[in-house]
């Protein structure tokens, strides 16, 4: 019994992944790709700004 519950599992699991896989169409990774551009864009724009403030700060 308990192994065809493990295969009912598994057969579920492969099967939402699959489902995932196949969804993620072109617009949908273009849209991550340009997400993940965003975040790396303003995490580079808190650097500079954290820069500034600790060279504000020794000059003070």
């Amino acid at each position: 019994m308990k192994e065809i519950l493990d295969v009912i599992v598994w057969g579920g699991f492969i099967f939402l992944l699959f489902v995932f896989v196949r969804g993620m169409n072109d617009t949908q990774t273009q849209k991550h790709a340009d997400m993940l551009e965003k975040t790396a864009k303003r995490r580079k724009e808190l650097e500079e700004e954290k820069k500034n403030l600790e060279g504000q700060n020794k000059n003070d």
